[in-house]
Order: structure tokens, then sequence, then C-alpha cells
């Protein structure tokens, strides 16, 4: 920049670079700004006597670094009097690189690597490792970072710009509502894309073009097409315009919602952009539906639930429901080209995969049937549904109950409390029976508790109403026999021959390659698990980053004997944009899909702990790892 050689330019950048980072040193301030040891002191001199007139000491210790001493909220008052660039001080790492990827994404021109340094004020070294990670991110999503003479840039279509653009805003996306309006606080460090006089203005423009047409607008969709007419803005300032390959009308509402922005932001909205206005206008129209709102006569409705039914892997009434009512409006969106934006993917993905994997098979047989794409985070979503349906299961592993009491349903109602205080969880009652009825009934329960002594041929426990610490005991050691009885065939699926630690294999396709072969040579598998499992992998990745695991994966009909296979890397693999040191390849098929619940229950808590994980990736031969899983509860 031209004037990144002036006094006060390097004064600005150091004191920016020294409270964003808190403690540095000579050498950083040096690559900072381009200057030696000495230079860089005597503009330390000038900063120590600019910031000790408010209160401030600028501290250079031996063996500990360059720190500012005092009130940070004055640190902060000087900092912003002195540099136009402030909101960009004192983010982290991952707010750094999201807003450094809005800013390539939203810029048409190569940017210098030291005009990025001056302007997110970190070291070259710094941003180095941060391009590097946004490499990763842009693979994945087809897009790249590219380099000339003249710096670096995104290579990606206009439409792939403006979703990842999409997406960074999103996560930031901060909505407070009253009665009567909605305010919308875009976060500073979001600014420099756009203003506060556009935000304002564009929220004032959707308001009235709701009022007018008398649309409601969900909070999705109020989102969507905000962020939507800010990026559109912005983009047309500078000429990069959407194509879309798609000649229709203009509808009304749309020519309403045009002729208002044109008006207010006296600009001129090309044509190509209002196709996709357009795209959001019919999305907004279509995206209000209930069950109710459909005569099941109708041939849509009951394809869809047709479909439901036959491709879901279970299913219950609630999750017909739940995901008609999901799926309904959002295949409108989806042959729009329109796919919502979920901030809890990698969530969903690490902690219900059993769930989301469902939710990817059945997502991708939906997209083939009505020839769409359906992305991760509508996947995601599709997910949750899935998730909520298979812990409405669990009650089934929890053991069951049926009350026998003789003096009363008071008495029985006293019990039942106490139990559910102290084994909630455990164990759920299922009804209260008196002796006469018990009798007379069929038991389907997998325990009876009394609280009179009976005779019968069934697992029983006889207790008294105030459940005393010995009973408790008792049921207690109860619950985990009966416990063990149901429990799962995890162990069945370990096999020495198949576990491979400390190894050094350190690719996605190595890995499953190895795994692959050693199932079909232990005919535990088919020819095509490999090509399966890898063409699962594109599809979404597997891999979490916390836990540092993959979950790779073939259809079942090239399974002949489920088991799992595990390879352990402790120095990492790299496994799409993440690493990992665990591999688990899951190769399950139907002949134990009664088990499932249980299989999936005790492999989930094996995920959840870390500290088992983590004694897991230091084993150095298999029955060390198999002994760990199986044992993981006394770890």
């Amino acid at each position: 920049m031209s004037d990144s050689k002036e006094p006060i330019s390097i004064i600005k950048k150091m004191m920016a670079y020294i409270y964003t980072n808190r403690i540095v040193h000579y050498t950083e301030l040096m690559e900072l700004v381009h200057l030696s040891r000495r230079s860089v002191s005597k503009y330390l001199d000038i900063l120590q006597e600019m910031v000790k007139k408010e209160g401030i000491n600028l501290k250079r210790k031996q063996n500990i670094g360059i720190y500012f001493e005092g009130d940070k909220d004055k640190i902060e008052q000087i900092q912003r009097r002195i540099s136009t660039n402030y909101r960009l001080l004192g983010i982290g790492t991952s707010e750094r690189r999201n807003l450094l990827l809005m800013y390539l994404v939203m810029h048409s021109e190569p940017i210098l690597i030291d005009d990025l340094t001056e302007i997110f004020f970190v070291s070259k070294t710094t941003l180095s490792t941060d391009i590097q990670s946004l490499k990763l991110t842009l693979n994945s999503h087809q897009a790249r970072i590219e380099k000339n003479k003249c710096g670096i840039y995104v290579e990606a279509p206009e439409r792939l710009k403006r979703r990842l653009a999409t997406k960074i805003i999103s996560e930031y996306w901060q909505q407070s509502v009253d009665p009567n309006k909605s305010f919308l606080n875009m976060p500073l460090n979001l600014m420099g894309f756009t203003n506060k006089r556009t935000i304002l203005k564009v929220q004032q423009i959707i308001e009235k073009f709701s009022k007018i047409t008398q649309l409601t607008l969900t909070d999705y969709q109020y989102q969507s097409l905000f962020i939507h007419i800010v990026i559109m803005l912005g983009r047309i300032k500078n000429n990069n315009l959407l194509s879309l390959d798609l000649k229709q009308k203009n509808f009304d509402k749309t020519e309403i919602l045009i002729r208002l922005l044109e008006n207010e932001l006296k600009i001129t909205i090309p044509n190509e952009e209002i196709n996709y206005l357009n795209i959001h206008i019919l999305a907004i129209e279509r995206g209000s539906v209930s069950l109710k709102d459909f005569n099941y006569s109708q041939s849509k409705p009951k394809e869809l639930i047709f479909f439901l039914k036959n491709h879901l892997f279970d299913y219950d009434d609630h999750l017909i429901n739940d995901l008609f009512l999901h799926l309904e409006p959002a295949l409108s969106r989806f042959k729009l080209g329109l796919q919502i934006f979920n901030p809890y993917t990698e969530e969903i993905k690490h902690y219900y995969p059993r769930a989301f994997d469902q939710a990817l098979v059945f997502s991708k047989q939906l997209g083939e049937k009505q020839s769409i794409n359906i992305g991760v985070d509508e996947v995601a979503y599709v997910a949750l549904h899935i998730e909520a349906f298979l812990e409405r299961k669990d009650q089934d592993k929890m053991v069951k109950a049926v009350i026998v009491c003789s003096t009363g349903l008071g008495t029985a109602h006293l019990l039942n409390q106490r139990l559910m205080q102290k084994f909630n969880g455990d164990l759920v009652i299922t009804r209260t029976l008196s002796v006469h009825n018990l009798f007379e009934t069929r038991i389907q329960e997998d325990l009876i508790i009394s609280t009179v002594p009976i005779e019968i041929n069934y697992p029983l426990i006889i207790l008294s109403p105030f459940l005393n610490a010995i009973e408790s005991s008792l049921l207690s050691k109860k619950i985990e026999e009966i416990k063990a009885r149901k429990e799962n065939k995890f162990i069945g699926l370990l096999q020495p021959e198949l576990i491979f630690p400390n190894g050094e294999l350190n690719t996605t396709e190595q890995i499953i390659t190895l795994l692959g072969n050693k199932l079909i040579r232990f005919n535990y598998a088919e020819r095509g698990i490999i090509q399966s499992a890898l063409s699962r992998e594109n599809l979404a990745s597997t891999a979490s980053s916390d836990p540092p695991i993959a979950l790779p994966h073939a259809e079942s009909k090239y399974i002949k004997g489920s088991k799992i296979a595990i390879y352990i890397n402790p120095r990492g693999i790299i496994w799409g944009c993440h690493q990992v040191k665990i591999v688990f390849f899951v190769a399950l098929n139907d002949a134990i899909k009664n088990e499932l619940d249980n299989v999936y229950q005790h492999f989930n808590q094996i995920l959840d702990d870390s500290k088992l994980l983590n004694n897991v990736i230091n084993c150095s031969n298999s029955l060390e790892v198999i002994n760990l899983l199986i044992n993981h509860k006394k770890y």
C-alpha cells in the first residue's frame, strides 16, 4: 500500500498487532513492518509516548515479550482513534479465517499477501497458515485459491462465491425482535463489504415489501432474502453478475421488490439478478405448508408419504409426519436451487452419526427420485428428525417394570415416585396391577416389582413402598443383570485380525483399501466394498476433528458378516478436510438389524469418551484395543 512506510502507518500496524496478539516479540514486529530491530525499537519508543498520555504502559521485558499494561478499554479507545481497521482487532483464529475468506470471495482482483497482512494485522507466517486452512475448506466446495504476480484470489463460479459469502454471514446472523419490528445486528467485522446505511435500507425495503404484498416471511426466508440482496448489491457494484440459464417471466411480487430496491437505493438491477430474486419470491410463496393444507386424495402428498415409508430404515407415524412437514416445502426450494444453511451440521454429524448416515442414504434416494441435489446442510436437518425418532425408541433400552401392590394405589404411587427419583433413565414403570390382576394378565415387562411376597416364575423383586438403601442396592443389581442379558452384540464385531494399531498409512483411499481387502480376505465382505465405501465418503465425509475419528462404511449388500475393522495412526491421517487418528470401518449387514440400537448405543458411548479414545490411539497391539473398547466403562 502506498502509505505502508509512513511512520503513522507503521505505528498503527504495530499497535494493532500487539493489541491483537497480547504478547509479541521483536522478530514478529520486524517481519510485520519489514524493518530492522533498531527501527522497530525506535517506533516502539514513539508508541510508548503516545499511550503513556492515556495511562497505558508499553512493556518490553526480556524472555517475556512486548505487551500493553493498563485498562483494556482505554487501549481499545486509543486504537480506534488511530486505526481505520479497528474492527479486525482481537478476533480469534476461526473468525479471522472466516473474514479472510469473505474478503477474498468478495474481491474480484488478486490481492497481495503484504496487503492482507496489513488488513488483518497478522504476520506472513500466520497468514500462510490461514490460507492453507482455507484451501482445504475451498477444496471441499470444488473451489480453490490461485496465485499470480498480482496476488492471490479465489477461483470459483460467481454462484459458489455468493454461496460461501452467504454461509459466512449466516454464521454471524444476529436478530432481535419486538412485536412490531425486526432488527438485524450485523457484526462490525463483516461490515467491510457493506455499510450500516445499506443494511438499514434493505431491512426497511423488505418490511415495506412484506406489507405491500401481504407475504409473511419465516425467519429463514427473511434471512435468506436479506443476505441475498446485500451480497447482490455489493457484487453489482463490481459488475460480478450471476448467470441463470432460465427464461422466465417476472412475478408481480418480484416487480414490486425490484421497484422498491431501485427507487430507494438509486440502482439498476440487471436481468440476470432479477431471475434469482424471482426464485426467492417463488420459494417464499410456496414455502408455507402443513398437513391440514393437503387433501390426502391428492397424488403428491400420498406419493411423498409412500416414498418415506418405503425408503426410511425404520419409522413411526411421528417421524413420517415430521419429515413430511419438513420436506414438502423443502422440495420446492431444492427444485429452485435454494439450499438452507445449517449452523450445526458438523455437530449433528459428530453427535448423531447413525441418524446422519440414514439421512444421507435417504436424501440421496430422494434426490435421485426428484432429480435434485440435496446438500449436506439439508441432510443434517433430516438427520435431526431421524435422531428424534431413534431417541423415542430409547425407552426400549430401559428396563420395563410393572408394580404389583395389594394395599392400594396410594402405596403404588409412592413407590413409583421413589423409583423414578432414583432410577430415572434406567427403569420405566409401565403400569400398576393388583395381585389378583397379575395372575390374569399377560406380563410383557422385564421385571415385576411387588410390595408383597408372591410366587411366580418370572423376574421378581420385593420392595417396600419406602425403598430403603438396601432395597435400592438390590434393585440396582437386578437392573444391571437384566441390561446385561439385553446387552449389545458389540463384542462380536471386533476381531484381532481386523485391528491395526500404530499404523503409518495416512490417506483415506489407502486405509479404506487396506481394511476393505482384509474384510474380503477373511470372508466378511465381497468385492465392491472398497468402491462402495469410497463413494460414500465422496457424498459426505464421515470424519470429525473432535474426536479425531472417521467412520467409513459401505452398502450392506457387500457385507457377508458384520464386523468393525479399525486402523490407528497416532501421527494423523488426512481425511478430507479433517485430520483423524482412528478409523472405524463399520461393516454391518441386515442380519443384525434388530441389534443395531444396542450396537450404536455402545459405539456412541465409546466415541463420547475422549480419554478412552486417547488410550486407544496409544495402544501397541490389537488385543489391547479390544480390551479397552469392550470394557470402556471401567476406564
